[in-house]
């Protein structure tokens, strides 16, 4: 399993394991491709994050926004991991803007609405964002090989995302999953509206 920001998966074992599950005329009939599922959080309120400066180099991790924890349980018997996210150097500042919308967490990079329509909204990466502003977490998950859309549905529901605040609250958010398509090319501004 991977995301689509190029975590490390176990295509291999899952394309044998889905190959011992998957046998039989009904499941051969499904065409096979690459899928791929957003999770979201709800959106956290302004006055979340206390101003300050945030710094994650990957190695030397300090005050790191959240940290992302993945289970799963197929096709391995359990799988775990943490990825502190994102990654550089990031500030909450009272001088920052307040964008349209919400402010996304997405992986390594911070997205922020400043074009488009409500309809089609234009995000850019900042590193800069006002307290008052809402924010949100929104991930990509995708097993990293080509399976039927029944099997990769299995999978995910077996898969849970959640976020750990560093707001010094030990608050953690569910991740919720919000969509599901053909893996493409994702744009996880178009959720920068919806709640």
């Amino acid at each position: 399993m991977s995301t689509v920001l190029g975590r490390r998966g176990v295509a291999l074992l899952l394309a044998t394991t889905l190959a011992l599950v998957s046998a039989g005329p009904a499941a051969a009939a499904q065409p096979t491709g690459e899928w791929m599922t957003y999770f979201a959080t709800d959106t956290l309120p302004a006055g979340t994050w206390p101003v300050g400066i945030y710094n994650n180099t990957g190695e030397d991790t300090d005050n790191p926004f959240f940290v992302l924890h993945t289970t799963w349980t197929l096709p391995a018997p359990g799988g775990d991991q943490f990825d502190p996210l994102p990654r550089g150097s990031y500030e909450v500042s009272t001088s920052a803007p307040l964008y349209p919308g919400t402010v996304i967490f997405a992986g390594s990079r911070i997205l922020a609405v400043e074009g488009g329509t409500r309809a089609k909204p234009l995000c850019s990466q900042v590193t800069v964002f006002n307290p008052n502003q809402p924010t949100r977490f929104i991930m990509v998950m995708t097993l990293g090989t080509a399976v039927t859309r029944s099997e990769y549905q299995r999978e995910m529901a077996t898969t849970t995302l959640t976020a750990a605040l560093n707001d010094g609250t030990g608050r953690t958010l569910a991740m919720k999953p919000i969509k599901t398509e053909p893996l493409a090319e994702t744009d996880r501004c178009q959720f920068s509206y919806r709640r």
